[in-house]
């Protein structure tokens, strides 16, 4: 990245001028997997595409992934690949964790179905792994609910008891909204709850 017109963006002199930096600063003759970050709206995907295909045909890049797109963003991509015989993107790293699912509405059926590896990233609750741990993190009732059928388990205060405990373990209590009924373990819909650091005894 700099402040100069191509030293921004996906356009072929960028990414091959950055591969050779990056080849550079690694000491080595490859790499196993180049991505790209982001979508770059004012370069045409054949472009982009293009300069990672040479980049694999020259021998200085295995692989091709992307990182930060949409799920039409990736298909498009795959699309032009196909279409052109460019390399496809093998993986898609995002933001995936226990507070932000987004990641399985669109990304993960499309990538099952383009059979897609996922590179997550930033797995652990945010506040928590950048020193600011008594910010609220707020757990909606549809979270756990998702939780819930991931663990294979149809009642989501399960796991909101399971989440404390972990929290518990970490130093941390977890606190409901007075939307939660009083002396019940049942979680209400639109309950909310959010976890501060514990008072050391």
């Amino acid at each position: 990245m700099g402040k100069g017109a191509n030293e921004v963006g996906l356009s072929r002199l960028h990414i091959l001028h950055e591969a050779e930096a990056s080849l550079k600063r690694l000491n080595t003759d490859y790499m196993d997997r180049y991505p790209i970050h982001g979508f770059d709206s004012l370069t045409p995907m054949e472009e982009t595409l293009g300069a990672l295909t040479d980049l694999v045909r020259q021998g200085k890049v295995r692989y091709i992934g992307c990182s930060n797109l949409t799920a039409w963003q990736s298909m498009k991509g795959l699309g032009i690949s196909e279409l052109q015989h460019l390399e496809k993107f093998v993986t898609l790293q995002a933001y995936y964790s226990l507070a932000g699912r987004e990641l399985e509405r669109e990304l993960v059926p499309m990538m099952l179905d383009q059979k897609i590896g996922v590179a997550s990233v930033e797995h652990l609750v945010e506040p928590a792994t950048r020193g600011d741990p008594l910010r609220p993190l707020l757990w909606t009732s549809k979270s756990l609910r998702h939780l819930a059928t991931a663990l294979r388990d149809k009642e989501h205060s399960v796991c909101l008891h399971v989440i404390a405990d972990c929290l518990r373990e970490l130093g941390y209590s977890l606190q409901a909204n007075s939307k939660t009924r009083e002396g019940s373990s049942h979680v209400d819909r639109d309950a909310q709850f959010q976890y501060q650091q514990m008072e050391p005894n």
